[in-house]
């Protein structure tokens, strides 16, 4: 039987397709590499209570070292206090439970998975410097909203942040760092759409220019978001989380006899979206 052969505008194109994949890969690689160059504190991870209202939420912060709050002086300035503290100022008390670690892939959420009432997962950066599959991604996040549900939680899903736009990523090549992110984030809405979570959008800080941020938006690594960038971001969580803090407490009203309709399994509700459009990064 004889082999096909192969079109020659497709073989012409095969060492271009090759050296791009081989530079998309290096290029991931010193990313990983350069971060490591200025280390980074995280900040001590202990539950804390912030606001004094009547009800009381367990938030628990899920993922990588944007919700472990890496390069800030303490989590209070970082994304679980900042949203903790936009929260109290609604009335709304909550304890943050953090279990973010710096440097986790969707791979690590299993094993931080532990009880609260909203988990708050902030995932994906790490994976698209490492090459994680979308799929993997996808199946991870989905088992994770699974199994926080199974246990009464909401999840929340926080799109991946814009990598690209970091001073760190080499300029050249922000437009192939643009492209795994965009799909890792599909794959972060299709985990959030199919087991049931929320997916929200951060209003990152965007650049002026068509790839680079401001320096002032990140730490020292020139990586990190700082906590200027954090805060001016967050508005789309706070209001996730105090939309899903209201269900919960006129559930749980409900339970005791209030007037309320009647109680509902908030974590497999219909899929919902949070998203703010970005410039295109194509």
């Amino acid at each position: 039987m004889p082999v096909p052969s192969v079109p020659r505008r497709s073989r012409a194109r095969l060492p271009l397709l090759l050296t791009t994949a081989a530079a998309t890969l290096a290029t991931l690689h010193q990313i990983r590499l350069a971060r490591h160059i200025v280390r980074l504190a995280t900040p001590p991870a202990h539950p804390h209570t912030v606001g004094d209202g009547q009800a009381r939420h367990d938030i628990g912060w899920f993922g990588d070292s944007v919700a472990a709050g890496t390069g800030l002086p303490a989590l209070d300035v970082a994304l679980p206090g900042i949203v903790a503290a936009e929260l109290a100022g609604f009335g709304l008390a909550t304890r943050n439970l953090p279990a973010a670690a710096n440097g986790a892939t969707s791979a690590d959420l299993a094993g931080q998975a532990r009880p609260c009432d909203i988990a708050v997962v902030h995932i994906g950066a790490n994976d698209v410097t490492r090459g994680t599959r979308p799929a993997d991604v996808a199946a991870d996040v989905e088992a994770f909203i699974t199994a926080m549900g199974q246990h009464g939680a909401d999840t929340i899903v926080v799109d991946v942040p814009p990598v690209w736009v970091a001073p760190l990523v080499p300029d050249l090549l922000r437009p192939i760092v643009a492209r795994r992110t965009r799909r890792i984030s599909a794959a972060l809405q299709q985990a959030a759409a199919q087991a049931g979570g929320l997916h929200v959008t951060l209003r990152w800080p965007l650049p002026r220019s068509r790839w680079r941020a401001a320096g002032t938006d990140f730490v020292a690594d020139r990586y990190h978001p700082s906590s200027r960038a954090v805060g001016d971001a967050v508005a789309p969580l706070v209001a996730a989380v105090a939309g899903l803090a209201a269900r919960r407490s006129g559930h749980d009203s409900a339970g005791n006899g209030s007037a309320a309709t009647g109680p509902a399994d908030t974590h497999r509700a219909p899929p919902q979206s949070t998203q703010h459009s970005c410039p295109s990064t194509s």
